[in-house]
């Protein structure tokens, strides 16, 4: 976990690809659980076996995006990526679009 952290210095805004596995729960939670504190801007995405799904809200509740256990769930991956990507301020945002990508809710939130 060290490593990401050293290459999230270099990228701050990167999505963290994680698999979870029964030795690093622990580190996985510490490390996703300093994000947003530490890497606002970065994003973690957990990857595991079915039989850790169970750690599912936990993860969310530290941090994570999206978790998954099944190959088959790629479509919420996507999304996530895309809406990540979307509110990275661009060379040619506006100002104002750049305060709306930062506010707590979705366009869909919005009448």
């Amino acid at each position: 976990m060290a490593e990401c952290v050293g290459e999230l210095r270099e990228a701050p805004a990167s999505m963290l690809a994680l698999e979870l596995r029964p030795h690093n729960i622990e580190a996985v939670l510490e490390l996703i659980g300093g994000l947003g504190r530490k890497f606002p801007q970065a994003k973690a995405l957990i990857f595991s076996d079915p039989q850790l799904a169970g750690y599912r809200d936990l993860l969310a509740e530290a941090g994570a995006i999206y978790f998954t256990c099944s190959p088959r769930e790629l479509q919420g991956l996507a999304t996530s990526v895309s809406t990540h990507l979307s509110r990275l301020p661009g060379a040619n945002t506006s100002f104002a679009a750049q305060v709306w990508n930062e506010l707590p809710w979705d366009e869909s939130a919005v009448a």
